[in-house]
């Protein structure tokens, strides 16, 4: 292999190398947005589900209630 040939495969190379550097960066960037878009989804699922565990103690709650209600009438009845 001559030393042009030998230049012009170490440069070949070089460019293919900096063209992978290059989409390997994007893709670094999409990675990165696509994970802060996550984190926000997270966050707001977070929320949501600390809304439907308040709002199921406040229905546990109903229904104990109502278990005692039903619980004293059939009592009642059954005198």
């Amino acid at each position: 292999m001559t030393p042009d040939e030998r230049f012009s495969r170490i440069e070949k190379t070089i460019d293919e190398l900096t063209e992978i550097q290059s989409q390997q960066a994007t893709a670094i960037r999409d990675l990165t947005t696509l994970s802060g878009t996550i984190l926000g989804s997270q966050k707001k699922f977070t929320a949501q589900l600390q809304k439907l565990q308040e709002a199921q103690k406040h229905t546990e709650g109903k229904l104990n209630a109502l278990i005692d209600t039903v619980d004293r009438i059939i009592r009642r009845i059954g005198r």
